[in-house]
């Protein structure tokens, strides 16, 4: 019963020795030994170190049992070999892209105003921020303090960066928000050109995110942000690009009561001024989950999750990048 077991061991140790090899090459062909997270690093070494206690614990076993036949430990030793050249293959990606020299600097200034001083602590949150982004956009970067309000960025690039898709992505600090819409809107956008139209009290106008039509909506938005994580994906009935956006518990309870109490209405999802859409509310959504679409390709929809799953404290801007080659 115990030779039993052990070959499940064994076999199972191979398999998965064979698995993280495979993953580990990959990686390096993906990344192309030029970016590697120790992110990655860390969880794939993490799990790792499953086959590699089940592989020692049956290399122990089978030596105890005293069996005549070495090739009892074949399968273990070759998983276990395995699992090392994998761990040598990701820590000399790490190592390697950790030396190359960077050729891109940004200088990033935090913005202090009357209500949101900068702060140690304020400065400390920017960085934080700034690294989960750039671990997103998958380039070698280094974040180093200048001043309590400068913050500086050095970037390896193989490729000249686009440069306003990089300062979309590093000044971006996406205010996620949910209006209602007025219930006479469409009879209003006819006469909003009128030179006696008058707005109605607690409304405002916003343009939706192509640009080509108004929304009237509340002045005051019914939830602000409390967004716990966003991820970018394409829908497979429409092909469309969209973010799934899942809510804090808090955000999540007061979403079913907006939805619950205004069935029938049009609530606009408004991201930084612009309406992505407004759509009639059928039932309470008490799921805590709703989608953002509008987004005309893949890359624009992954820049708004990361922005979404890593808001800055502040507001800040870039003064300057250069090539440092």
């Amino acid at each position: 019963m115990k030779s039993y077991k052990l070959n499940i061991i064994q076999y199972l140790v191979l398999i998965l020795g064979i698995l993280f090899f495979i993953i580990s090459i990959y990686l390096g062909i993906y990344f192309k030994f030029k970016y590697f997270p120790i992110s990655f690093f860390i969880i794939i070494l993490s799990f790792m170190l499953i086959p590699i206690i089940l592989g020692h614990y049956a290399a122990r076993k089978i030596s105890k049992l005293n069996f005549e036949n070495k090739k009892n430990r074949k399968k273990t030793i070759i998983g276990l070999y395995l699992c090392y050249i994998s761990i040598f293959i990701l820590l000399f990606q790490v190592v390697y892209t950790s030396l190359l020299p960077f050729n891109y600097k940004i200088d990033v200034e935090l913005i202090d105003t009357p209500n949101n001083k900068i702060t140690p602590e304020i400065l400390q949150q920017t960085k934080k921020a700034l690294s989960k982004r750039m671990d997103k956009y998958g380039v070698l970067f280094k974040i180093e303090e200048i001043n309590y309000n400068i913050i500086n960025i050095k970037l390896r690039y193989e490729e000249e960066p686009e440069v306003e898709m990089l300062r979309k992505f590093i000044e971006g600090n996406s205010s996620l928000s949910f209006h209602l819409v007025h219930k006479d809107n469409d009879s209003l956008i006819k006469n909003i050109s009128d030179t006696n139209f008058i707005l109605p009290e607690g409304f405002k106008c916003i343009k939706t995110y192509k640009g080509n039509q108004t929304v009237i909506v509340k002045t005051n938005p019914e939830l602000v942000d409390n967004v716990e994580e966003a991820d970018a994906n394409t829908d497979p009935q429409t092909n469309l690009q969209i973010v799934n956006v899942t809510f804090l518990p808090e955000g999540k309870e007061r979403f079913a009561k907006i939805t619950e109490n205004n069935i029938g209405q049009r609530l606009a999802i408004i991201l930084d001024s612009v309406v992505y859409s407004a759509p009639i509310i059928n039932g309470p959504i008490k799921g805590g989950q709703i989608q953002i679409s509008g987004m005309e390709n893949y890359q624009e929809a992954k820049l708004l999750e990361i922005v979404l799953n890593s808001t800055l404290p502040c507001k800040i801007k870039i003064t300057g990048l250069y090539n440092i080659e």
